[in-house]
């Protein structure tokens, strides 16, 4: 996922310094800024992935479901 953002991310910068006209940069700085936001979007969801696994391994700890569920939100999905 990095690299196909790094390579999309280039491809913008590429095509940004060969636009020829304003309307041209304004079209490619909107793609720019949808591309961040699907990056945004990808690393929210990492977090949530990584959050959760971190509540169910406290859980399998010994630390009490209602405990996790208090600190972290996350109940496990057992």
């Amino acid at each position: 996922l990095a690299s196909d953002i790094s390579k999309s991310a280039d491809q913008l910068q590429e095509d940004l310094n060969s636009a020829a006209t304003l309307q041209q940069r304004t079209h490619i700085t909107a793609q720019a800024q949808i591309l961040q936001a699907r990056a945004m979007a990808s690393q929210s969801q990492m977090m949530a992935q990584s959050l959760k696994l971190q509540a169910i391994a406290e859980i399998k700890k010994g630390l009490s479901p209602k405990k996790v569920k208090d600190t972290t939100g996350v109940e496990d999905e057992e």
